[in-house]
Parts: structure tokens; sequence; C-alpha cells
């Protein structure tokens, strides 16, 4: 797999703020190495379906090796097999009838090539130059940034969550917030890669955050709104979302809302 270089969209767009790019698109993580493009567009398109998602963190989880009974029943044996044969043949997976492995050797996260399947979907779906990975020159805020996008013009920056809900903490959702006031993005996207509720655990965990954060002892909340199923929003500009019944719907949601707020004539 070829290290593009910075999109120039996104470089300048960080410039105009006083910051610029010190890494991005780690490899070392990934579950795959160099596989070709050809490939590597067929694994983007396998990891649209949340099954195959679910698939892949199982085959981290075993990572010393597995076979396909192994590995849950959150589909079928025939399409747990199936799986297997697809990731075998696109390099991913090695072995055989004995047991299978990670190709690349054991990888301790789902989490980066989680960022890289948002930043692909971002730039092939969406036509927007993305990156995953993204560490900041001298950010006050510090950390990762995982995923930035250009989108019709504007810095998006979008939070990729691997874990379920209950593996996530108030920390995150602040440190996303800190993250949003030291890149100031025309948006952010908060996504949790699950298909379980978000107002349960984590839209309630921002509530805690903002309240945590605020000096009146009965502070009003910010506004965060339902949009509909299990997204939500904050003035239209950011946003709380699971991978739903498909992630790419959810995004379209999420953006054409935010498209909405700035150029609806109603």
């Amino acid at each position: 797999m070829e290290i593009e270089t910075v999109p120039s969209s996104i470089a300048d767009a960080l410039a105009r703020r006083g910051l610029s790019v010190h890494g991005y698109n780690p490899t070392r993580e990934l579950l795959f190495g160099d596989i070709g493009e050809d490939a590597l567009d067929a694994l983007y398109r396998e990891m649209k379906r949340y099954s195959v998602r679910l698939f892949l963190r199982e085959a981290i989880r075993h990572r010393e090796g597995f076979t396909p009974d192994m590995l849950g029943d959150f589909t079928s044996r025939d399409e747990r097999e199936r799986m297997v044969r697809r990731f075998v043949e696109l390099g991913v997976l090695d072995g055989g009838e004995d047991g299978y492995r990670l190709a690349r050797g054991p990888v301790r996260s789902f989490g980066g090539t989680l960022e890289w399947f948002v930043a692909r979907m971002m730039k092939t779906e969406f036509a927007s130059p993305s990156i995953w990975g993204v560490t900041l020159r001298d950010a006050p805020a510090g950390g990762d940034y995982d995923v930035l996008s250009f989108f019709e013009g504007e810095l998006i920056y979008i939070e990729v969550k691997s874990a379920p809900p209950k593996g996530i903490e108030t920390t995150e959702a602040g440190a996303f917030l800190e993250r949003i006031n030291t890149l100031l993005p025309r948006a952010a996207l908060f996504f949790v890669d699950t298909q379980l509720r978000m107002r349960d655990r984590v839209v309630l965990l921002f509530h805690q955050r903002f309240l945590e954060t605020l000096g009146d002892p009965y502070p009003a909340r910010p506004d965060l709104r339902h949009l509909e199923r299990e997204i939500f929003h904050i003035d239209h500009r950011i946003f709380i979302l699971n991978a739903g019944r498909d992630v790419g719907k959810n995004f379209t949601v999420c953006l054409r809302d935010f498209l909405g707020r700035g150029l609806s004539v109603l």
C-alpha cells in the first residue's frame, strides 16, 4: 500500500488554523500489508458489512490461531467459512484446515484498520480527501485525530471508536471535545462501530462531561438533540452516531444535516 501525501486541501485548512501534520496514515497496526489496490478495494467493500467487521475483531482476539467455529455466533458458520476463504484470498489471513491466523502477525487492536476504513469511505462514497491516524505539531489538546477529511470545502474531524459503548469513558468524550477546540473543524463526528443503542451510555457520557465543565451549580445542559435512530447532534455540527443498519447511510444522515444547517433556504 502506497503512502499518500497529505492532500493539499487538508494541509491548507490546517495551515489557516496555525497547525500542521506531524504524522498520518500509520500502517503498523493495520490488518493488512502491501496487498495491492485491487485487494484494498475488495477489502473495503467487504468491511462495509457490520458482520465482517465483527469477524475481523474476532480474528484479532484469536490472534494466536483460530478455526471458524471459534469466532462466535454473530453470523452463520457457512458465512464465517466464506469470510475465512475470502480473507485468505485477499492476503489478510494465512492458514488452512488446521487453523488460521493473521498474515501480518499479531495486531493488538482493530482501531487502526477501522480508521483506515472510515477514511476510505469518506474518499470513496463522499469524494472527500481524507487521512487517518493524524498527529499534529504542537497541538494543545495532543493525542491522535482519527480521521480528517475535506468535505464540501470544509474541514471535518471524525473520532472512530471500535470498542462497544460500555467500553467508552467520560474522559474520551472530553478528549473529543478538547480536540474540536484545538482543530476548529466545521463539523465533527463521534462514531462508535456498534449496532447497540447510543442513548443508554454514550449520549449520557457527553451530558456528564458538559455538566462537569460548567461552573454554574444549576447549568443548562448543551442542546444535545436526537436526529434519527441512534444519531444525535449538537447544533447540527457535532454528531454522535453508531453503525446502525448501514454505516455509510448513517454518515450521509449526519453530513446532509450539517449541509442543511448552512445551505437550506427555509
